[in-house]
């Protein structure tokens, strides 16, 4: 460690060591969440999404149906989760 390394390049060195670690469908989950969902759903409660909302949603993707179901995992998840 160097002693006249900022902390700002500490943390920057930390965040790339982090995202190297992290396997690639985690961060495809984590950008499904920040890109897709969390813009479409953010302020919603969990509890007031529906079905026709999340099928709406579908329909106006341009992806891939392996693409829109890695959309979902995440959405699964939380639905489990928050049950």
């Amino acid at each position: 460690m160097d002693l006249n390394e900022s902390p700002c390049s500490k943390l920057q060195g930390i965040k790339a060591d982090l995202t190297l670690s992290f396997p690639p469908i985690l961060r495809d989950y984590r950008g499904a969440m920040n890109y897709y969902i969390l813009p479409e759903f953010g302020n919603t409660p969990i509890d007031r999404i529906t079905f026709m909302d999340v099928e709406e949603f579908i329909s106006d993707l341009e992806c891939s149906p392996k693409r829109i179901n890695n959309l979902l995992v995440p959405m699964r998840s939380i639905a489990v989760i928050s049950a």
